[in-house]
């Protein structure tokens, strides 16, 4: 089954060269400056529609980051005698650096160590789960970013779930996420920038990296208006 359009049918990659070196930006950044970002734009009461945090879906290694565009993947529990896709289609097809998250059997478990090794050699950037995996000591040392709501001991394998959606929409930890989303997610847990709004997100975000670096600079200084000053750069962060 075909996924998405075969290199023959792309013209070029999904990601241009300016969009890399903006991606390889925000993974200087933290998804707490990501959220400031959105503060800046007005959209703080939005935030819940685009954060996951870190009790709900985590890193396995905390020092795991990870940028990239959204590839979802729907499952749903198999009936008696259906047949369906697996993960390794998915990932065969899908776009190195891609951010592949899963959703739908959230009590189930999602993967091992073996599909954490063939994604990092497919070149993913990411797998988050809205679920549990298994082999978790596998899939650390399998080298990519994996985030999940934990570990689990029970079974996954063939008859207990089929993938129903590829480079869908899907609703995962309880946001929204369509297909090429710029996905983030660091030890403090995942933000959504639709593509409508990564421009915008972006501009605000090299301000508050400004800031941050401002932040760094004062704290190093002596004098008794640290207070004072503290403020000034916080008054132009948010």
């Amino acid at each position: 089954m075909q996924f998405f359009p075969s290199k023959l049918e792309k013209e070029e990659s999904n990601v241009t060269e300016e969009m890399r070196r903006k991606l390889d930006f925000l993974k200087t950044c933290e998804t707490g400056n990501v959220a400031d970002a959105y503060v800046r734009l007005g959209l703080v009461q939005a935030l819940p529609a685009y954060t996951v945090d870190s009790a709900q879906c985590r890193p396995l290694r905390m020092e795991d980051v990870f940028v990239g565009p959204a590839v979802p993947v729907q499952f749903t529990p198999s009936l008696p005698g259906q047949a369906g896709t697996g993960m390794f289609e998915v990932l065969a097809q899908a776009e190195a650096g891609s951010v592949i998250l899963m959703a739908g059997i959230q009590q189930r478990c999602y993967m091992g160590d073996v599909l954490a090794q063939y994604a990092a050699r497919q070149g993913i950037a990411a797998i988050a789960a809205d679920g549990f995996v298994r082999d978790s000591k596998g899939c650390m040392a399998a080298g990519i970013p994996i985030f999940s709501r934990g570990g689990t001991t029970t079974a996954k394998g063939k008859g207990l779930y089929t993938i129903t959606a590829v480079n869908e929409p899907i609703t995962f930890c309880n946001i929204q996420i369509y297909p090429g989303d710029i996905i983030m997610g660091d030890c403090d847990g995942i933000i959504r920038i639709p593509q409508s709004l990564f421009d915008d997100v972006y501009r605000e975000l090299l301000q508050v990296m400004e800031c941050e670096a401002e932040y760094a600079r004062v704290l190093q200084t002596e004098g008794d208006d640290l207070l004072l000053r503290l403020k000034a750069v916080s008054a132009k962060s948010h």
